[in-house]
């Protein structure tokens, strides 16, 4: 009877993850692969690559986040509704920082395991967690690395032809193509060339 319950139940874990994956394909608004992107990935392929964050993890954050990334402005904003940034608490002049907050839990939990997850990694995200650590309780190591992964998932869920690969390894975006800042003038400039 045990081996029908786990069979049963096995059976429906499997139902439930192929819906999973169809809800998701059916919202994602990642276009197919063309000559000018050969190797776009789906919504779930890409953040599946950030470390710490597997298929299970992807899915959560997208069925809290959503697809559409207008309602965030940037991922600063993001991260502040999720509840992953510290608040400052004030008290006349007196300014203090206090806990970040409860947010959503269905978001936070999964983020708190990737975190976890990638803290153990040799990859940027690893690299932040125990630079952090070292001063810090681990628990604001771990919110930390939770709000990086999600400015990451932010980036990859706004711009589908964005390099996931590249933000995976190093944590930083492909700047061949990104456009050059204008030069800051210098001291010695004449005020008149400043603008």
């Amino acid at each position: 009877m045990l081996l029908e319950d786990h069979d049963r139940l096995t059976a429906q874990i499997e139902e439930l993850s192929t819906r999973i994956e169809q809800a998701i394909a059916a919202i994602d608004p990642t276009p197919p692969p063309d000559d000018d992107h050969p190797t776009r990935m789906a919504l779930l392929d890409r953040l599946d690559e950030i470390p710490g964050v597997g298929r299970d993890t992807a899915a959560a954050i997208v069925a809290e986040i959503g697809v559409d990334m207008s309602i965030f402005p940037t991922p600063g904003h993001l991260a502040s509704w999720a509840k992953l940034v510290p608040r400052t608490i004030q008290s006349g002049a007196k300014n203090t920082h206090g806990p970040a907050g409860k947010g959503n839990g269905w978001l936070k939990g999964p983020l708190g395991q990737a975190a976890m997850n990638a803290g153990r990694t040799k990859t940027f995200l690893g690299a932040r967690y125990r630079r952090i650590v070292k001063h810090a309780p681990a628990k604001k190591a771990m919110v930390a690395v939770a709000r990086n992964i999600l400015e990451i998932c932010w980036i990859l869920i706004d711009d589908p032809t964005h390099g996931s690969a590249t933000w995976a390894r190093t944590g930083t975006t492909d700047t061949s193509t990104a456009p050059e800042r204008p030069a800051k003038p210098s001291a010695s400039t004449p005020a008149s060339e400043r603008g």
